[in-house]
Parts: C-alpha cells; structure tokens; sequence
C-alpha cells in the first residue's frame, strides 16, 4: 500500500503540482485520508518519499548502466546523462520550478544526489584518462560545468521560452558533452 501511495502521490502532483491535497489523494487511490496517514505523517514527509523514490529509480539505473559490459564509455556516458525515472514516467517541468521554489528542503537532497552521480562518471572518466583512451582533462571544470548545466536544463522558465521539455534539454546536453562538436557523420557508432 506504501508504494501505491508513492505512485498516486506523484501521479497528483505531476497533475496539480504541490496544490494536491491528502483528500485529492485519497480519492484518487478510493481509501480514507486516515489510511494515508497510517504511512505518512504529513504530505512534507509523502513528497519526501516521492523524491526518495524518484532518487532511487536514478540510481538502480545508474549502477545498471555503469555495469552494463556491452556499453562503450560513450555509450554509458550518454546514458548516464541522461537518464530520467522509469518506474514514475514524464516529470512535468512546472513540478520541478515548484519544488524548487517551495521546497528547499528537497532542492538541499537535489545537491548530494548530483554529486553522487557525478563522482560515478568521474570514476569513469579517470579511468578513461589512465588507460589513454581520453586526453587529460580539468576534472574540476568539467564537474563544475555538470553541475551547473544539469541544473540549469530543468529551469522552467527556459524551458518554456525554447519549447522543450526537460528530457529533451538534458539529452542534448548528453550528446553534446559525449561527441563535443563533432559532425553526426564523424560520430562514433552507439
């Protein structure tokens, strides 16, 4: 019943944004508030589980693709950059601008969770690095870059003027950061 919660909760607030109420959910999932409340606390703390297992799918993901023996490092940069939760589908773009917004406890979860996954491409990279199969770089400047750019794709307000959901934005940036400038024709195949 936990997990279902999770799901209807993210459900609601891709559709109403953080406006949801606890009755709005409990209608939706056909039980009482009072069963709602037999797993969470308050709706801070639902939103929290929700984030928690937005972070979660991410990670499985991750580790998935980083293990995954029959990616190329391209392949698995690519991939990494771009992955999105599964399990939940399409964040609405106006729901990321209002956690950020109004939540700033979760956008203070948002920061450790980039780092963790950058120190995984990192770990990548570097290897890449020492066995010569990449030039040496200024890993600082790059992290720098991941974290300002990852954050800055999902901006709203960007978004909306460009005419470009998130999931668009970030894989572009995935591609960009992987091939650089290169022409399509010149791309190693994926």
């Amino acid at each position: 019943m936990r997990d279902r919660i999770v799901m209807a909760a993210f459900e609601e607030m891709n559709t109403r944004g953080l406006r949801f109420t606890m009755g709005d959910l409990a209608r939706a999932l056909a039980i009482s508030k009072s069963t709602i409340y037999q797993y969470f606390d308050s709706k801070d703390e639902l939103i929290e589980a929700v984030t928690n297992a937005i972070f979660a799918d991410i990670r499985e993901q991750d580790e998935e693709i980083a293990a995954d023996p029959n990616l190329s490092f391209l392949q698995k940069m690519e991939a990494l950059l771009s992955v999105f939760p599964r399990k939940f589908g399409p964040i609405n773009e106006r729901l990321i601008d209002e956690t950020e917004r109004f939540m700033p406890m979760m956008k203070a979860k948002v920061e450790p969770f980039r780092k963790e996954k950058w120190l995984r491409m990192e770990t990548m990279i570097r290897h890449e690095i020492d066995e010569g199969r990449l030039r040496p770089i200024n890993l600082v400047v790059l992290e720098r870059i991941y974290m300002l750019v990852s954050n800055g794709l999902v901006d709203y307000k960007f978004l909306t003027q460009n005419r470009l959901s998130a999931r668009e934005a970030i894989a572009t940036f995935a591609e960009i950061i992987t091939f650089g400038l290169m022409r399509t024709k010149d791309m190693p195949e994926r």
